[in-house]
């Protein structure tokens, strides 16, 4: 469906997460590759509507199609994600949803939702209480009749941007430093994704655990510290996140995040909710001082 017959460059599929750096024609084959792997996946999802069609199954079946995350294909001048802020091709992903109790199809919903919601959805939908310490939320009321579940949410990743989206604008806070400090992993589990701690990391930790966090059920954590990417003799920030800076974005009229709104009223106003959620969230008090939020 998408091949380019004319393009005889190497077969390109899936990129490095980093800047781009290929030639025009290379991003545009990666992005027809991308658009093939969507179409497949929209065919299997497809799939699986029609067999419950087949079974009839849309009558007492709570049917959520969502996604982990987005993947930029050379917008904002780079690759995937993870070493850049994270736009809105990253963190603004698809969530559809069927309740059966309602029968609502082919519409759209305004008010705000995050991935938290679903596990308190499907708890709610088959009647079980939902924990205390569950932040998440029923998004029922938001499928029956789009009333608003709360003002704004908190997105991002560990060490990265805090950002805050309120459904028209969003406020990507960065680090006030070079050297994205200070900053610390909280475990009880001394390995990252795919490799262990290292001696000197866990040499160079806090001697003593820290206090439980609201959401640790009690435990006290290893608290190590996250290496610093600035080379101050070299005068080189490394840190991509530090060299992004802070932005306020208008996503109603700028969706691809190309004019940064100059406006310290609105900033200020979403900086302050912006503290407030994440003191919700338990956020430790570093994190205020990295963000320069103190």
């Amino acid at each position: 469906m998408y091949k380019d017959p004319t393009y005889d460059g190497p077969l390109f599929d899936w990129p490095d997460y980093a800047a781009v750096t290929e030639t025009p024609e290379q991003v545009r084959e990666c992005r027809r590759q991308y658009a093939a792997l969507l179409s497949f996946c929209d065919y299997s999802l497809g799939r699986v509507m029609d067999k419950m069609d087949e079974l009839g199954l849309w009558d007492d079946t709570l049917f959520i199609v969502n996604t982990d995350h987005g993947f930029l294909l050379g917008e904002h001048n780079n690759w995937a994600k993870v070493h850049v802020p994270y736009y809105q091709e990253i963190a603004h992903i698809p969530f559809f949803i069927w309740d059966p109790r309602y029968k609502i199809s082919g519409e759209r919903r305004s008010a705000l939702a995050s991935n938290i919601d679903i596990p308190a959805t499907i708890l709610d939908y088959f009647n079980l209480d939902l924990p205390s310490d569950m932040q998440g939320r029923p998004i029922k009321n938001i499928v029956s009749r789009d009333e608003k579940l709360r003002d704004a949410v908190l997105f991002g990743m560990h060490g990265a941007h805090v950002n805050l989206a309120d459904g028209k604008y969003v406020y990507m806070r960065g680090p006030a430093s070079k050297d994205n400090q200070p900053k610390y992993n909280y475990t009880l589990m001394p390995t990252r994704m795919e490799r262990r701690y290292q001696i000197d990391e866990l040499r160079n930790m806090d001697g003593t655990l820290s206090d439980p966090f609201s959401f640790t059920k009690g435990c006290r954590l290893l608290r190590i510290p996250c290496p610093s990417r600035y080379e101050p003799q070299k005068g080189q920030v490394i840190d991509p996140f530090a060299l992004a800076g802070t932005a306020v974005f208008d996503i109603e009229k700028d969706p691809g995040q190309l004019n940064p709104v100059n406006d310290s009223d609105l900033e200020e106003k979403l900086r302050l909710q912006m503290i407030e959620l994440m003191k919700e969230n338990d956020s430790p008090e570093e994190q205020f001082i990295r963000l320069g939020l103190v």
